[in-house]
């Protein structure tokens, strides 16, 4: 599902709930603080479930998470408006780089 609308009472037109994030590329081990975007639904509370594509998991509007290891992870927002069957589901792919040591910091004794 891409979106939903609720028919609410206190509004002319339905609203739509529409889950969106930002997210940004990281060198390891440095934490990444993901945005949530999510427009809230006037009236109604909403549930944030976030998969980190790495295993972990978190229910915070907007967390942080640091990675355990470098590589490309697939993370998801699963925003729900509770009492309702409306839901929406974003996504974004996450670089976690290796960390880059410049070659004149490196002792060669």
């Amino acid at each position: 599902m891409t979106g939903c609308e609720l028919n609410l009472p206190i509004a002319l037109d339905p609203i739509p709930l529409f889950a969106e994030i930002q997210c940004q590329d990281v060198c390891y081990p440095n934490a990444i603080n993901f945005i949530n975007l999510t427009d809230p639904v006037p009236g109604y509370s909403s549930t944030y479930q976030w998969d980190f594509g790495d295993g972990t998991t978190s229910s915070g509007y907007s967390p942080s998470h640091t990675y355990s290891q470098p590589g490309v992870y697939y993370v998801t927002l699963n925003a729900t408006v509770i009492g309702t069957n409306c839901h929406d589901i974003a996504s974004c792919t996450v670089n976690v780089y290796d960390p880059v040591i410049p070659p004149d910091s490196i002792s060669h004794d």
